[in-house]
Order: C-alpha cells, then sequence, then structure tokens
C-alpha cells in the first residue's frame, strides 16, 4: 500500500511539469469581455494558478510522513487525498464551467 500511494503521489508531483503550459493558457479565460464577472472562470482561474500550492504542501506531508516510517497507510493516504483535491477542483470546475 505505501509502494502504490508513493508512485500515486510521484505521478502527482510530475503533474506539476505540465503546470505552467496550463497556466499561460490559463490567462485566456478572463481574455473575452465581461468573463472576469462569471464566478465559475475566475474560480477556475484561480484554482489553476494556485495548484501548485496545494500539491507541493501534500507532497511535503506525504513525503516527510513517508521517509519517518512512522507514517500508517491511513496518513499517507491523507496525504495522497489532499493533494489529488487540487486536480480534482480543476476537472471540477472546467466541466461545470464549460458543459
Amino acid at each position: 500500500m505505501r509502494i502504490v500511494l508513493a508512485m500515486c503521489n510521484g505521478l502527482l508531483a510530475a503533474s506539476l511539469l505540465v503546470w505552467p503550459g496550463v497556466m499561460l493558457m490559463a490567462v485566456f479565460l478572463i481574455d473575452a469581455p465581461q468573463s472576469t464577472r462569471m464566478p465559475g472562470t475566475v474560480a477556475l482561474g484561480a484554482s489553476v494558478m494556485l495548484y501548485p500550492v496545494v500539491v507541493i504542501a501534500a507532497q511535503v506531508l506525504f513525503w516527510t510522513t513517508f521517509r519517518r516510517g512512522g507514517g500508517t497507510p491511513r496518513k499517507l493516504l491523507q496525504a495522497t487525498l489532499a493533494g489529488v483535491a487540487a486536480p480534482a477542483l480543476v476537472v471540477v470546475l472546467a466541466v461545470v464551467n464549460f458543459a
């Protein structure tokens, strides 16, 4: 279980490599007139820009717990789910905003 969670966190950390491109495209969310008055668009833009903050904080929490060796699978799973919250929020806001 610990190894599977470590691999999931590794993939989550690798997603930060894609983030700069997505962030540059997120600038175009507010390109159209009146788009800043739409709360869904603003929320999506903010979640994209704050994405690395949540992911890095969850990674620090996970890996410090993992390396100490005292992390139970439940604590490691909680740290992993905290990191997955950022991509899940971006996907949900994108679906709601563009559906």
